[in-house]
């Protein structure tokens, strides 16, 4: 007898529950598979950098799986429809009866699994199925009414109490399964060739993968940055944050895992406590509150406005400015430091998500869609439900969404946050012998000729008059 697991998007071994759920049957042999749907990714907006970022995490996951004596089959589909079949060609060769995989709560996937679990059941092919991604499976967490949470603080609220009285636990470390020498030969242990130019990507250098190198960031952190984290995360010059997302995001890392580990930096406290490691507690739990969202409400997976009221909104059509956002050529120092940095490193500090975010929604009025896409198509650690979730709440549509009248200045965010101007001379070197004043906004001190011979555009928009003009479209559609 021989189970199946199947990885997807839970790159890892350890707090793996199919994996551990998988290699409990002692009687029966367990093999790997993981299936490569290019086209399927392509069609979410994958860039190359997460493309790339999945393929090696599932290579090295190929390696740590030889210690449990588990073979990975890397099996290649056209896109979700296709994969199903893959499968159940894959499934019916090795003479499995289970198939063992955990959760993804995007609508693409949640059909595709529905329609794979009807198909095998057709076998006589049993899915077990488990929960991974988040904290608390989506479902879990509901109001006394029994609807889904649509505000933060009240979800917040409602998960601590929850974890309170239902302490997180990890899943029990797998244990190696005996080798067995007559195992069914492997189908295929490599990639496809065409897939292996996403591996030649510069960027992937900046992030090592496998889960060992996102447990040793994961300890390095809270051993040496959280406790400053509240004071320190919202400065882009400094080395503060965890750089934990793209681990998380395909799952080389689980929530479970940070949380707990960062507990126990706190003696075990989740709500008191050192500051910067409950800061840190409630990013993890924002993740979940989006990834709560994303299941309840799949519309926003789709395109569509959380907040249906905002559906009248017509949005400038993108254009010349919304390419120089796209290139860092906006004439704001701290947009196009940011939006380098994107292009550069497949990465973005948070705060400044928010900043330009905010910036292409509000001060060019530009649809969030198309931010949303962009990042997509570039960030190393895209995650859908985390991304929509950041674009929606700037864009003021989203749920729990930043007031439409409220719009972060840029000068001023660069002013506060990055005083002297280190991180926009990283990623604006033409700026770097502008003094502490100038930096934050060239155009309101040089002339156009000076601008040019720094190399530098002229701010393309006036702040003011697009901050106000915003709010003016955002009341005409409540009126």
């Amino acid at each position: 007898m021989r189970n199946i697991i199947w990885f997807r998007n839970d790159l890892r071994i350890l707090d793996n529950p199919a994996l551990t759920a998988a290699l409990q049957d002692q009687n029966a042999e367990v093999c790997a598979v993981f299936v490569v749907a290019e086209k399927q990714m392509l069609i979410h907006d994958w860039g190359a950098n997460k493309i790339g970022f999945v393929l090696s995490n599932v290579l090295t996951l190929q390696q740590e799986l030889r210690t449990l004596n588990v073979s990975l089959d890397i099996l290649s589909a056209e896109d979700f429809v296709n994969t199903k079949n893959v499968l159940l060609e894959y499934l019916l060769q090795q003479k499995t009866k289970k198939l063992f995989f955990n959760c993804e709560y995007e609508i693409n996937e949640i059909v595709r699994d529905r329609a794979l679990k009807e198909l095998l059941n057709k076998h006589d092919i049993t899915c077990h199925i488990y929960h991974s991604q988040t904290l608390i499976a989506p479902g879990i967490i509901l109001t006394k009414q029994q609807s889904p949470y649509t505000i933060f603080t009240p979800f917040k609220r409602a998960i601590m109490d929850y974890i309170a009285r239902n302490p997180l636990q990890m899943t029990i470390k797998p244990v190696a399964q005996a080798v067995n020498q007559n195992s069914t030969p492997k189908v295929n242990s490599h990639l496809d060739k065409k897939l292996y130019h996403y591996l030649d990507n510069p960027i992937l250098k900046r992030w090592p993968a496998g889960s060992k190198h996102a447990l040793k960031l994961l300890e390095n952190f809270c051993a040496e940055k959280i406790c400053a984290y509240a004071k320190a995360r919202d400065f882009p010059c400094l080395s503060a944050t965890s750089i934990l997302s793209p681990y998380l995001a395909i799952g080389a890392l689980s929530a479970k895992q940070c949380f707990l580990t960062a507990i126990k930096y706190n003696d075990g406290e989740f709500t008191n406590g050192n500051v910067g490691i409950t800061c840190w507690l409630n990013e993890l739990i924002w993740r979940d509150f989006y990834k709560n969202i994303l299941y309840h409400f799949p519309r926003v997976a789709k395109g569509q406005n959380f907040n249906r009221k905002y559906d009248a909104i017509r949005w400038h059509i993108p254009g010349v400015e919304f390419a120089k956002w796209q290139t860092g050529n906006t004439g704001l120092p701290i947009i196009d430091a940011a939006m380098r940095q994107l292009v550069l490193t497949g990465w973005m500090h948070n705060r400044l998500r928010m900043v330009v975010a905010m910036y292409l929604t509000k001060n060019l009025f530009i649809d969030w869609r198309y931010g949303e896409k962009f990042f997509a198509q570039h960030l190393i650690d895209l995650d859908l439900a985390a991304n929509n979730g950041g674009w929606q709440w700037s864009a003021s549509t989203g749920t729990d969404a930043v007031p439409y009248f409220r719009i972060f200045n840029p000068v001023t965010q660069s002013m506060r946050f990055d005083p002297k101007g280190d991180f926009i001379k990283m990623y604006c070197p033409e700026l770097k012998n502008l003094n502490n004043k100038i930096i934050h906004n060239p155009s309101a001190y040089l002339s156009a000729e000076e601008l040019a011979k720094l190399g530098y555009p002229r701010l393309m928009i006036d702040l003011s008059k697009s901050r106000a003009q915003a709010i003016s479209y955002f009341k005409n559609v409540l009126v």
